[in-house]
């Protein structure tokens, strides 16, 4: 995520969460060296072919982009990696923070038009894959206990419930589920990542 796409991941929030009072602050946490924000966003066919050449991504994230590109086979759909892409319209972000040797998803949204489409797959996956690039050995998450797909597919990658957060939500005062991963790096985990890659294609 780079500032010029401020706007739209505003727009995509606000549309997934109209009851919450306040935005989350996108602009400092840009600057925070501890968060990692993505977004998935429509690309043009010529966008499109520049990523699957290698250009336009760096060297510092064009390892797990590279893996993020290759999880799905959804034409329209690529990863922005760096300021050399133009500005297309944005249909998911997440924002992961590296804490100690823990990331946290604070969030992962996607546009009602664009929802059941593998959308959250890619950015789920991406925010896995550059944790344990980061040295994380586990993540977790907190959803709203009343939000079973999510929860759904969260178990998908398994993150197991381990707790509650009683009225966490400051919006309806709603109980928060805790997930969490086990060991990101180990070869049962990664083993598994792997087949749910394969069923995409």
């Amino acid at each position: 995520m780079e500032p010029r796409d401020i706007h739209q991941v505003v727009e995509i929030d606000r549309e997934a969460f109209p009851t919450q009072k306040y935005l989350p602050p996108f602009r400092q946490e840009l600057k925070n060296k501890a968060v990692r924000m993505l977004v998935v966003h429509e690309a043009s066919e010529q966008n499109h072919d520049k990523a699957n050449n290698g250009s336009g991504v760096n060297e510092k994230t064009g390892g797990w982009i590279n893996k993020v590109k290759n999880l799905i086979g959804v034409e329209s759909l690529s990863i922005k990696s760096d300021s050399s892409s133009t500005n297309q319209r944005i249909i998911g972000y997440i924002s992961l923070w590296l804490i100690g040797d823990e990331g946290h998803i604070t969030s992962i949204v996607v546009r009602e038009t664009h929802r059941r489409q593998g959308v959250g797959d890619i950015l789920l996956l991406a925010a896995i894959d550059l944790a344990r690039e980061c040295g994380m050995q586990s993540i977790t998450l907190e959803v709203r206990a009343s939000n079973l797909a999510a929860q759904a597919l969260y178990e998908k990658y398994r993150f197991f419930k381990i707790g509650i957060r009683r009225g966490y939500y400051t919006d309806d005062r709603e109980d928060a589920i805790i997930m969490t991963t086990g060991r990101l790096g180990s070869e049962t985990y990664q083993a598994y990542l792997q087949r749910l890659r394969k069923s995409f294609h």
